[in-house]
C-alpha cells in the first residue's frame, strides 16, 4: 500500500507498508519530478536463513540501474533493522541500536523513472516484511 503524507506544497513521504515484500518500487508519474531527499527501510526478516542485503536503486524509464546503493551490513534471519540512505549521512559498517546509515546523493528522478528499494539477496522476497518511506520534493513539468 503506497501512501503520500504531504509536508507543505512540495516535500511529502510516500511511503510502502505492505507486509509480505521486501522488494519495493515507486514510479515518479508522467507529470512530475522528483528529488529524493532521504530513504528509510525497515526489514523484518523472517526465520529463513540467509544473509539479506538492503539496496536502493534508480532505474531509468526503460528500466536500466543508473545507480545502486548498498547498505553497509547484510541482515540475517530473525531480526528487525532500520536503514537511512541520504546525502551527507556516514558511512556505517555497524549497527548501532539496530540503525545504520548510508550516503547516497539527492537525486533528481524524472517522468516514468523509478525508485526501487530491495533485498538484493531476494532471501525471502515474499515473506520478510519491509516498510519504505521517502522523503520527496515533488514538481511538475
Amino acid at each position: 500500500m503506497t501512501q503520500n503524507v504531504r509536508i507543505n506544497d512540495r516535500i511529502e513521504i510516500t511511503e510502502d507498508v505492505a507486509l509480505n515484500d521486501s522488494d519495493k518500487s515507486f514510479t515518479v508519474p508522467t507529470d512530475e519530478e522528483w528529488d529524493v531527499l532521504a530513504v528509510q527501510v525497515e526489514l523484518i526478516s523472517t526465520a529463513d536463513v540467509g544473509n539479506r542485503q538492503i539496496a536502493v536503486e534508480a532505474q531509468g524509464a526503460g528500466s536500466e540501474v543508473l545507480g545502486r546503493w548498498l547498505a553497509g551490513v547484510v541482515q540475517a534471519a530473525s531480526v528487525t533493522n532500520r536503514y537511512n540512505f541520504g546525502p551527507g549521512l556516514a558511512d556505517q559498517t555497524t549497527l548501532r541500536t539496530l540503525e545504520l546509515t548510508t550516503p547516497m546523493p539527492r537525486l533528481r528522478l524524472g517522468p516514468g523513472m523509478v525508485l526501487r528499494v530491495f533485498d538484493l539477496a531476494a532471501i525471502a522476497a515474499a515473506a520478510d516484511d519491509m516498510e519504505v518511506r521517502l522523503l520527496v520534493a515533488r514538481r511538475g513539468t
